[in-house]
């Protein structure tokens, strides 16, 4: 089975928080203070969203790995967990590994296009379209300028000039990648770039894992809840 990693969060005051888009699903149980947990799935995010989290709530998570695959008939079955222990047995239950999604995410975060990942894993174009959109529920284009993006935002964020990022990472010029990378994470290079001396802003939630690195990692975090299981 591939690492499902767990995650805790304390709010120490109320605040809103941004979630940078990283290709992870979470399971997630909230505690308020006065009100019975909450169990959530995060969504797989398209932009970096903000969420508002108020003082004395608490987060315990399960972050799983990009392309997961969650069950959903077995979800709507089993009671709503509310103890961590609870969470790691429905994610054991509930979610499952595909290896051939697992290959396929591995190659569109290495390559310059669909059609060049699909030639490379063996298979056609459809085929891969119809298998990705299948287990995750988004389309191949969706994983591999995912992958880039996050990959050009960390090496800003390392101190690489954005002309360089921008070749390196496979992009047609600096205004492209400018566009493309505003359009997940709400923010410009040059924005990434003049933060990136600042451990402690929101940006460096990028040098985290996620899908642009190999399918592991640990983030401690908090995601957006979106979907409710009673």
């Amino acid at each position: 089975m591939d690492p499902m990693k767990p995650w805790t969060y304390r709010v120490t005051k109320t605040d809103s928080t941004p979630i940078v888009p990283d290709g992870c699903r979470d399971l997630i149980i909230k505690y308020s203070p006065s009100k019975l947990p909450q169990f959530f799935i995060s969504e797989l995010m398209t932009n970096t969203q903000w969420i508002n989290t108020f003082q004395d709530q608490k987060f315990y998570g399960l972050r799983l790995p990009p392309g997961r695959v969650i069950d959903w008939e077995s979800l709507k079955k089993i009671k709503q967990p509310e103890s961590p222990e609870d969470l790691i047995k429905l994610a054991n239950e509930c979610t499952f590994s595909v290896t051939s999604i697992n290959e396929s995410l591995d190659c569109l975060s290495e390559s310059r296009s669909s059609s060049e990942a699909a030639s490379n894993i063996g298979v056609s174009l459809r085929t891969l379209q119809r298998q990705v959109k299948k287990y995750t529920h988004q389309t191949p284009e969706f994983w591999r300028l995912l992958a880039r993006s996050r990959k050009a935002a960390k090496m800003i964020l390392s101190g690489r000039s954005l002309a360089d990022t921008a070749y390196h990472c496979f992009f047609a010029d600096q205004a492209h990648m400018s566009r493309e990378i505003k359009s997940w994470f709400g923010v410009t290079p040059y924005y990434i770039s003049k933060h990136s001396k600042d451990s402690e802003h929101w940006i460096h939630q990028l040098q985290e894992n996620g899908y642009d690195s190999p399918l592991t990692g640990e983030q401690i975090s908090i995601r957006k809840p979106l979907l409710s299981v009673t």
